[in-house]
C-alpha cells in the first residue's frame, strides 16, 4: 500500500526572537532563524519538493535601543542551462550546433539588525504601535 501525504509548510526567512528584560536594563534575546527553500525532487516518486533548509539558534544579551547584528548565513547558487532545438540538438558532435549552454552563479548573504525597545508606558506602547503601522504601510507601498 502506497499513501502520499502533502502537508504545507512555511518557507523563506523564519525568525522567532524571544525577549527577557534582565535586571539592569538589559534585555536576553533568544533568537531562531531559520532560511529554507522549495527544490526540485529527483530521488522520489512522491511529486513532492524536497525543502532545503538552514538554521540556527542564538542566545544575546542586548542594552536596551542597541543595535546588533546577526549573521552567517550565506548561500551560493550555480545553475548550468541547456537547451536545443528537438531532435536536431541530440545529434553527435553536430548537435552543439543547435542549442547552448549558459552558467550563472549568485551569492546571497543575510544580516539582520535587531534594536530591542523596552516599552514602559502605555503612551509608549500606543507610539511603537504606530510607528511600526506606519513602516509596513511603507513596505506595502514598495511591495506593489
Amino acid at each position: 500500500v502506497f499513501t502520499q501525504t502533502i502537508a504545507f509548510r512555511n518557507t523563506g526567512v523564519i525568525m522567532r526572537v524571544r525577549p527577557q528584560i534582565n535586571e539592569g536594563g538589559s534585555l536576553t534575546l533568544e533568537v531562531s532563524q531559520e532560511v529554507s527553500q522549495a527544490g526540485a525532487n529527483n530521488t522520489s516518486a512522491i511529486a513532492a519538493p524536497v525543502i532545503g533548509k538552514s538554521s540556527v539558534n542564538s542566545t544575546i544579551v542586548v542594552q536596551d535601543n542597541e543595535t546588533i547584528a546577526i549573521g552567517g548565513f550565506i548561500h551560493e547558487n550555480k545553475d548550468l542551462l541547456r537547451s536545443r532545438l528537438p531532435l536536431l540538438g541530440r545529434i553527435p558532435v553536430a548537435g552543439v550546433l543547435f542549442g547552448s549552454t549558459s552558467n550563472s552563479s549568485s551569492r546571497t548573504e543575510l544580516i539582520v539588525l535587531i534594536t530591542p525597545h523596552v516599552v514602559r508606558t502605555r503612551e509608549e506602547a500606543e507610539s511603537a504601535t504606530e510607528e511600526v503601522k506606519a513602516r509596513l504601510r511603507e513596505v506595502q507601498k514598495l511591495v506593489k
